[in-house]
């Protein structure tokens, strides 16, 4: 407003100015003329005033002559005087250093040493005293000894007094070295004397030239008396001139002043053009401002409000409820006190160019971290206490505080109140991570603390306020301290106090703002120099439009400030020229930029599908903790499976190919990769939510498909169970009207299905013509409710080709649960693929893990009843050549902490492999773990971790695992395989891998015939190792007691069993050296058998193997009587000499030994077991 004002001010002093100007010209010419005379007149005194002054000069030479001599004359006779005086000062500062005691040990003397005595006849005689011992005690006796020495009136000295201390100077006993030998303060006095004595021999000396030096005085007094009298001749002449001089400057003064009146005048027209012609564009632009700023004028209170509105209660929601709610706040607002129809908090607040510094500093672009940024910074009454699970607020915090030494702290951490005390004093911003759902209540002091004004980063005010911390009063620096508080909890269960204490605000990750984190990273891969060009461009709009900014608050400033006449402002108008200028640069530069910048983007845009579909696969993992609490995910770890899959994708051509091979390549890593820390009951979820989520966002899924599958949408009433139960009774009737031919209607429809669809109906018109065609076409649609697979069943009439897939997903989910699983897994596999499926049965592959896992992220082991996993790790690092001293496993209990922290340095440095067990039984000591592995990562920044190391983890699944172990880790869920099938496939497995450890170790060459008795050995002990452990499911049907029977127990029965045969046969080896070919000896075993000998079994120390695995190994576990002999019990049904007999042979196909004999026929590897128990199983 000010500068508009300004600018119509100028308007109207143009015409004032061109008045003045013409008023102006006669005066300037009648100044010119009268200063012209007395310029002339000036000439002529200043002529006479030069000789006068030439005259004077002459008088003053010969008087600066004169002047010259006596200083040369005075100059000698004080040379010769200083000779003495260095002699005199030495003689001075000796009697200075003499103290009390000094004197009183000349005092002291009854019969003092001749120098001693001829120095104080000396002292006595300079002082016109008697010289005798006793006179010179008295005088050393007196106050005023020391003084009457120092102040001696050495210029005024009797040459009686000077004759009488020559025959002491001339006397050698009198030498100041000789005295000193005796006494140190008579050393001093003589000092004095012989001081004295040279100054008065040289004064006397130098007198005749002293007398010669007041003579020439008064000569050179005469002479300036006479240049005195000639000097004010002078001056009284040059004061003539100065007069004539001073009326003639006044008026060259006046006509410069009247000349520079009319070049001001001149150029204050200049300069007004200037101002109404290149503020001419402003001038119009800041009016219409200025115009929309008053119709704005109404809404003010209103904006205000919702302002305030906005930063007290919208941060704990998420961004879709606050739109929502915002909204509804708008439209009441405008209807009552009036307010924006479009109000967005960030353009109220309005200070563009802090949030621009906020976004290079990290913050995401979109609206909503905008939002949550303002409410943290721009509270005045609370401070922000950050819902922030994927660590980017605490990220972006980091960087904003860095200049101001931000201190970090746990909120668990046991000096949590110091670092609170330090920051309070001191005035630091302080940021407290990992806040629970309860605030500490040692906090409150601190958090009644107000947020002051941004004063704070200026450093110019502070004020000093006293806080009660704990037991203490501390002063603290209120003005430049800062607050933030952070919790990693994604759904935080805060009280209402906490809402009170503090102003939470949900810094959770939005869709828009990872899909642009996530598109960075692709082009950054893809295309780097694209990704490179779009960071500069951006900086430079940024400049350029900022400098645009900086000069117009400089030209605005610059207006409202000017006092007087805005005309004379050169810094303004040089501003405005210099604004010009730059604008019409930077204008064609941001034209130019602009333009370059829309085929930046849309290059980036070609692979936006790609950052869509990871922020998909994110916000699905995410969602996973609703499921299990265990299923928790950083965005740091997500955003490195994301970029590692972008680097191992295959490479393709075509760039349409290359996005699709990104996008299905990605899929499936982060699938697998997640997959292996679910639970097997959850990864069909896991890839149905995936294939609905990426449908939906294609467009091939209504969402309000989706809302079917919620009960409260369908008849809360409708039981799944009781529809799969008339279906059954349905398809009973069926059956027997087919069996009886009777081709009447069945009459009866299921009331259920008629439910489902009604119900169905009210949601999607679609299901009324549906429930129509039910209604007339009855048995097809009964029929095809009843099939063993509805979802792939042909439906009644035209409805396979035009009800959508997911639809028919939804009538399955209601009307047969019992087919919705396969249901679902034909829906994935018809829009994902195989790949999605085969994952959820099959077991984890060490090599996969190790190639997710580094030396900073740690893997943990989430384990289950029965499963082992620490012993495949144990295999796999032999594999990889790691010996006991480069493998290290600690199992976790009370004591522990301190030893794991010293061998987690020694393998940090050493490059060594480190397994933690049971670390769901250190509890107290999980925030520890929690902080050595936030240290471990700086340590792997800093480059402190030998590249070796790694790090893994085995816990239960507790809900006191820290967060962020969880969220960092590669998690692998550990279970034991469901079904004999399944054990069966794990019991092979493990099999194949313990042989292939154990030939390593084991020297001895074994027979075909062992080698058969091994095999048919171990799938006997497969079986019973299945059925043992699927027996323990059934509970106390299975067990009395409940048992976890694990493969560590497997794997001791298989080694044992192997140690057995091997030590039989290194028996037989001695009696029988005959070998023949393999083929040969496992038919001739075989034929053995079928005749019902027994010879190949009678070495097998069967007693031996059954007590041990009875007893020991399995039986070891088993604390109940009856549990047991079941157990020993099925033992010998699978595993005993009878097995092996004729009698089995009348169980060929039952018996699992007629399996093993047949398999063994067949001349395969341990690894073709698995296909055979495939399809032996089915």
């Amino acid at each position: 407003m000010a500068g508009v004002i300004k600018l119509e001010e100028t308007n109207s002093l143009v015409t004032t100015l061109q008045d003045e100007l013409v008023t102006l010209q006669p005066v300037l010419a009648s100044k010119t003329k009268e200063a012209e005379g007395l310029l002339a007149q000036v000439a002529i005194d200043q002529t006479e005033a030069e000789q006068v002054a030439k005259r004077v000069g002459a008088d003053e030479a010969v008087v600066k002559e004169q002047q010259q001599e006596v200083a040369a004359c005075q100059m000698d006779a004080q040379r010769d005087l200083d000779q003495a005086l260095p002699a005199l000062n030495a003689a001075v500062a000796a009697l200075d250093s003499l103290d009390k005691k000094d004197i009183t040990e000349v005092k002291g003397f009854v019969k003092p040493p001749q120098a001693v005595q001829f120095v104080m006849e000396a002292v006595c005689i300079m002082l016109g005293e008697k010289a005798d011992w006793d006179n010179s005690k008295r005088i050393l006796s007196r106050g005023t000894f020391m003084a009457e020495l120092k102040e001696y009136d050495k210029d005024n000295i009797s040459v009686a007094i000077l004759k009488k201390i020559r025959k002491y100077i001339e006397n050698p006993e009198f030498a100041v070295e000789e005295v000193k030998k005796v006494s140190h303060a008579a050393m001093s006095l003589c000092m004095w004397v012989h001081a004295i004595d040279t100054y008065a021999r040289v004064f006397r000396e130098v007198a005749p030239k002293r007398q010669r030096l007041a003579e020439m005085n008064l000569v050179l007094e005469s002479a300036n008396a006479k240049l005195a009298t000639k000097q004010q001749e002078l001056s009284n002449v040059l004061e003539k001139v100065r007069k004539l001089k001073g009326k003639c400057d006044a008026t060259l003064a006046e006509k410069q002043r009247l000349l520079e009146e009319s070049d001001l005048t001149q150029q204050r027209l200049k300069n007004a053009e200037k101002l109404t012609v290149g503020l001419h564009d402003e001038r119009i632009r800041w009016k219409g401002s200025i115009k929309l700023l008053k119709q704005e004028e109404n809404a003010i209170l209103g904006d205000s409000f919702l302002t305030a509105a906005c930063m007290s209660y919208l941060g704990p929601f998420d961004g879709l409820y606050r739109c929502r709610l915002l909204q509804r706040w708008t439209e009441r607002t405008i209807s009552s006190i009036g307010a924006s129809a479009s109000f967005v908090l960030a353009d109220a607040y309005g200070d563009v160019r802090e949030l621009r510094e906020w976004q290079l500093l990290g913050l995401p672009s979109d609206s909503f971290s905008t939002d949550n940024a303002i409410c943290v910074l721009k509270s005045k009454k609370r401070w922000a206490l950050m819902i922030d699970p994927q660590q980017q607020a605490i990220q972006w915090i980091k960087r904003l505080e860095a200049l101001y030494h931000l201190e970090t702290v746990k909120s668990d951490d046991n000096c949590l109140m110091q670092v609170v005390e330090e920051c309070l004093v001191g005035g630091k911003p302080l940021l407290i991570e990992d806040v629970i759902e309860t605030l500490d209540p040692s906090l409150e002091p601190v958090l009644a603390v107000k947020p002051s004004q941004r004063s704070c980063y200026t450093n110019k005010f502070f004020n000093k306020v006293q806080v009660k911390l704990e037991d203490r009063i501390v002063e603290t620096d209120v003005e430049r301290f800062r607050l933030y508080l952070t919790t990693k909890l994604a759904n935080p269960h805060f009280m209402p106090d906490v809402f009170i204490r503090v102003n939470v605000v949900n810094f959770t990750v939005t869709r828009d703002g990872l899909e642009e984190q996530l598109l960075s990273d692709v082009v950054l891969r893809e295309r780097m120099e694209v990704e490179e060009r779009k960071h500069t461009l951006l900086a430079s709009i940024a400049r350029d439009q900022q400098q645009l900014q900086d000069i117009e608050i400089k030209i605005l400033n610059l207006l409202s400030d000017a006092k007087g006449n805005i005309l004379d402002d050169i810094e303004l108008i040089q501003a405005l020229e210099a604004s010009k200028q730059t604008s019409i640069v930077v204008a064609q530069r941001l034209t130019e930029s602009e333009a370059t910048k829309l085929e930046v983007l849309e290059i980036r845009n070609q692979y936006h599908s790609v950052a869509v579909r990871g922020a998909i696969l994110f916000f699905v993992i995410a969602d996973l903790v609703e499921v299990d609490p265990m299923y928790q995910y950083s965005l740091e770890y997500f955003t490195r499976l994301f970029n590692l899959s972008l680097n191992e994708a295959p490479a393709k051509r075509n760039l349409s190919e290359r996005l699709d091979s990104l996008k299905r390549y990605m899929t499936v890593a982060i699938y697998r990769n997640i997959c292996r820390g679910l639970f097997k009951a959850h990864k069909k979820l896991f890839a149905f939510v995936i294939c609905v989520r990426i449908l939906t966002n294609a467009g091939d899924l209504n969402p309000l498909h989706i809302q079917l599958f919620d009960q409260s949408v369908v008849n809360p009433e409708i039981s799944s169970a009781t529809g799969v139960e008339q279906i059954s009774s349905r398809r009973n009737t069926n059956a027997r009207v087919e069996n009886q031919g009777d081709t009447k209607e069945v009459k009866g429809r299921p009331s259920t299905v008629d439910t489902v669809f009604v119900a169905l109906s009210k949601s999607l018109p679609v299901f009324t013509k549906i429930l129509e065609s039910y209604y007339n076409d009855n048995d097809a649609w009964c029929t095809w409710i009843a099939s063993e697979n509805p979802f792939v069943s042909r439906l009644p009439g035209d409805w396979d080709a035009t009800l959508p897939r997911f639809l028919r997903l939804v009538i399955v989910r209601w009307l047969r649960e019992d087919a919705f699983t396969m249901a679902v897994r034909c829906f994935v596999e018809e829009n994902l693929g195989t790949e999605f499926l085969a994952e959820v049965d099959s077991d984890v592959s060490m090599d996969d893990v190790y190639c997710d896992v580094d030396k900073s992220t740690p893997c943990l082991f989430i384990l289950s009843p029965g499963a082992d996993p620490i012993s495949a790790l144990e295999r796999y690092a032999r594999e990889k050549g790691l010996g006991e001293d480069r493998y290290h496993v600690i199992s976790l209990g009370q004591g522990q902490g301190p030893i794991v922290e010293l061998k987690m340095e020694e393998c940090k440095q050493q490059g060594f492999w480190l397994v933690l067990q049971n670390v769901h039984l250190a509890k107290s000591w999980l925030p520890k773990l929690q902080s050595q592995l936030a240290t471990l990562k700086q340590e792997v920044r800093s480059g402190g971790v030998h590249e070796g190391f790694r790090l893994f983890l085995a816990s239960f699944p507790v809900a006191y695992l820290p967060i962020s172990i969880l969220q960092n880790s590669v998690k692998v869920m550990t279970e034991s395989p469901m079904g004999v099938k399944a054990n069966l496939q794990r019991s092979m497995l493990l099999i194949k891998q313990l042989n292939a450890d154990l030939d390593k170790r084991s020297a001895l060459v074994a027979t075909s015939s062992n080698k058969t008795m091994k095999l048919r050995l171990a799938f006997g002990l497969s079986f019973f190792h299945a059925v043992v452990r699927e027996r323990s499911k059934f509970g106390t049907l299975g067990w009395n007691l409940k048992y976890d029977f694990s493969d560590a127990d497997f794997v001791s029965v298989i080694t044992l069993q192997r140690r057995l045969l091997d030590a039989v046969a290194a028996l037989e080896n001695k009696d029988n050296t005959q070998n023949s070919n393999d083929r040969q000896e496992i038919d001739a075993f075989d034929t053995d058998r079928a005749e019902g000998g027994v010879e190949s079994t009678k070495h097998v120390p069967w007693d031996a193997l059954l007590f041990l695995a009875g007893e020991i190994y399995y039986g070891g576990r088993v604390t109940d009587e009856f549990d047991r002999r079941c157990l020993t019990a099925v033992l010998r049904r699978f595993c005993s000499e009878t097995c092996f007999t004729a009698a089995a042979r009348t169980f060929r196909r039952e018996s699992i030994h007629g399996i093993a004999k047949a398999y063994t026929k067949v001349r395969t590897g341990i690894v073709s077991s698995v296909v055979f128990v495939d399809h032996s199983m089915e």
